[in-house]
């Protein structure tokens, strides 16, 4: 897991705005310090060095609950799903 940083804001959509120093891709999983999933990574905007990340958290979580919580980026390898190729 890597540190993603605490939550700066919620934005009027109910996402979750975070700044960090190194961004995750998009669709990443965040989750707290007890391992549990808060929600996935949607959006990356503002400056390159600094930027701000967009959470979408999920169903079960009130995002105004994790304000103080630091939030973590779990790390998974992705399968790569390979096509067949053809025969002529």
């Amino acid at each position: 897991m890597r540190v993603l940083g605490k939550p700066s804001h919620i934005s009027s959509q109910n996402h979750i705005i975070v700044r960090t120093s190194s961004p995750p891709g998009i669709g990443s999983r965040v989750v707290n310090e007890s391992n549990s999933l808060i929600g996935k990574v949607i959006d990356v905007f503002g400056p390159v060095d600094k930027p701000f990340i967009s959470i979408k958290p999920s169903s079960s979580v009130d995002p105004y609950k994790i304000l103080e919580q630091t939030l973590f980026v779990k790390e998974e390898v992705l399968k790569k799903k390979y096509a067949k190729k053809r025969r002529i």
